[in-house]
């Protein structure tokens, strides 16, 4: 890029609207701790911080937080010795004063190279080094560490899935200004130079320009070799959804009663107070959604289809993630029998949206024992529409079954044992030699180790 592509970005950014989406989120958490103030500082009182533990056994404590280090921690009122993390799925907090309002809304978000994500209201940089403020608390870190500064929030979840789809698919060289152009996500690749004032620097070979940061998306950060992480074996969650993945952690009530001290696996540490906690979640979670998997792959074949237009045709059929084909959320009708139906419609935030003719896969790697959730037709689709659906594990089919919209009142059930699979594979079959009204919903699809 040369200098008059710098002045076509200052004319753009001069030609662009000014208005910045700002809004507030105040997070009304039952699981809130109190007894502090918002800036974190003591009340002046001792701390009590009653929190519920829930054991991989399935058996659930609760009491005050006494002690919680790198491999254990320990419940005054539930036991007297220190319970290895190696039991525990998860820690939730638990109050039952009223929640504050008064925090400030947080209307950016800085995600780090482990996968970190951390709620922010403002940030700078120089010399490499970003300041901000997390929990009320001030906090640094090296932008070595950071992948992205996104400065939009958006309220609809389909913007932030377009938004992680492009970043995630732009191989950078450099650094670069994340920018939506006519309903588009650019790159203007550079160097960030520095943040401060609500700009920022940023140079294209000699030539630098001062961007407002009302006029970006975001602002990524090239890194020369992609580290890879081991999964991390504490995960928190705060009360502004920030969620932070740690190497380790670190409370002392006896030193430090109303601040934790928190490691994230790439190095960034930050010390937040206590009532900002929501939950931590100590190894491997045991439940995630399949449709936060990458597929291994994702295709379609047609029935009958010209070579002239099939690629095109591939790219409008192929499954789409957490959406339906409209973009808009997944969604299944649910119907009572009798001579008038009443249907009434569900919708979901996780799944798979197919047609006939559509082939998923995923790598399961050995990690996970069953797979559940909901299949139907797309509430929308033709009244005629009919289709198999079929899993298979190793080569192995675990699930099959018929659906006609016409008799279908309720979504299918799928429960289907996957233990010691490297690889599934979700298909759905033309059953009737037409693709009339073949759109189905795949939901809620949770594997479970």
């Amino acid at each position: 890029m040369n200098f008059s592509h710098i002045e076509l970005l200052r004319s753009w950014f001069r030609s662009t609207s000014l208005s910045l989406l700002i809004f507030a989120i105040v997070t009304v958490s039952a699981n809130r701790v109190t007894a502090q103030s918002q800036s974190g500082q003591p009340s002046g009182e001792q701390t009590n911080i009653v929190a519920k533990l829930l054991l991989r056994s399935g058996q659930t404590q609760t009491g005050t937080l006494v002690s919680l280090n790198e491999d254990s921690l320990r419940l005054a009122d539930a036991s007297s010795t220190p319970v290895p993390f190696a039991q525990i799925e998860s820690l939730t907090f638990v109050s039952d004063d009223e929640p504050s309002e008064e925090s400030p809304a947080a209307k950016r978000s800085i995600e780090f190279v482990d996968g970190t994500r951390i709620a922010i209201a403002t940030v700078s940089m120089a010399d490499n080094v970003l300041k901000f403020s997390l929990a009320d608390r001030d906090q640094q870190a090296s932008s070595r560490h950071v992948k992205l500064i996104q400065l939009k929030q958006y309220e609809d979840a389909f913007q932030q899935k377009r938004l992680d789809r492009a970043v995630k698919e732009y191989e950078l060289t450099t650094d670069a200004l994340v920018v939506d152009r006519d309903n588009s996500i650019n790159f203007v690749e550079g160097i960030v130079r520095g943040m401060a004032d609500e700009r920022i620097e940023f140079s294209v070979g000699t030539r630098s320009a001062q961007i407002g940061i009302e006029k970006l998306e975001a602002v990524a950060f090239f890194h020369a070799v992609n580290r890879e992480f081991e999964a991390a074996p504490v995960r928190v969650t705060l009360n502004d959804e920030s969620q932070l993945q740690l190497r380790r952690l670190k409370f002392d009530q006896q030193t430090k009663p109303d601040e934790i001290e928190l490691v994230t696996l790439a190095g960034p540490t930050f010390r937040v107070p206590i009532a900002a906690l929501n939950k931590i979640e100590f190894g491997s979670s045991s439940t995630i959604a399949l449709s936060d998997l990458a597929p291994a792959t994702n295709d379609w074949k047609p029935l009958i289809a010209s070579p002239a237009i099939l690629d095109t045709l591939r790219q409008l059929r192929v499954a789409k993630n957490d959406a339906d084909f409209a973009g808009e959320p997944l969604q299944l009708e649910y119907a009572q029998s009798g001579e008038y139906k009443r249907r009434t419609l569900k919708t979901f935030n996780k799944g798979f949206a197919m047609t006939a003719g559509g082939k998923l896969s995923f790598a399961l790697e050995k990690q996970f024992a069953s797979c559940r959730g909901l299949i139907g037709f797309a509430p929308d689709a033709d009244n005629n529409g009919n289709v198999r659906v079929r899993i298979g594990v190793d080569g192995t089919e675990v699930f099959r079954t018929e659906m006609a919209k016409q008799t279908m009142n309720q979504p299918v059930k799928i429960d289907i044992n996957v233990a010691g699979g490297s690889r599934m594979v979700i298909e759905v079959d033309y059953l009737d030699g037409r693709s009339v009204g073949d759109q189905i919903h795949l939901v809620d699809l949770q594997l479970k180790r």
